[in-house]
């Protein structure tokens, strides 16, 4: 999960760590539309798309300097403990939960 999408909505990956809460890369996609340069300074804007307590799906837009979307991409989330097992959010970490829901309710991208 974006590092600094997490530190943004305030639950850094440390602090979810700490919890016992770890959030493996299930799927990623990335639709390139326009190419860019190594030096070409690119804006990453990440949203919650889809959120059921379980699986978590996150989407990405990249754009340039002039505001043209260069990329697009989606990636998947579980939420497991320490033992590899899958958590209920919602039950075991509800404040987590209520930022997740609260950020795709309003549709807010980071």
């Amino acid at each position: 999960m974006g590092v600094d999408f997490l530190n943004q909505i305030g639950w850094s990956f440390d602090k979810l760590e700490s919890l016992g809460i770890v959030s493996p890369v299930l799927n990623v996609t990335c639709d390139y539309k326009i190419s860019t340069s190594f030096a070409e300074k690119i804006a990453i804007n990440v949203g919650v798309k889809e959120f059921k307590g379980v699986k978590l799906f996150l989407t990405y837009e990249m754009t340039n300097s002039d505001g043209k979307t260069v990329c697009t991409g989606v990636t998947s989330h579980a939420f497991l403990n320490n033992q590899g097992r899958s958590i209920r959010l919602k039950q075991d970490y509800p404040e987590f939960y209520q930022c997740l829901m609260q950020l795709l309710a309003a549709h807010i991208k980071i």
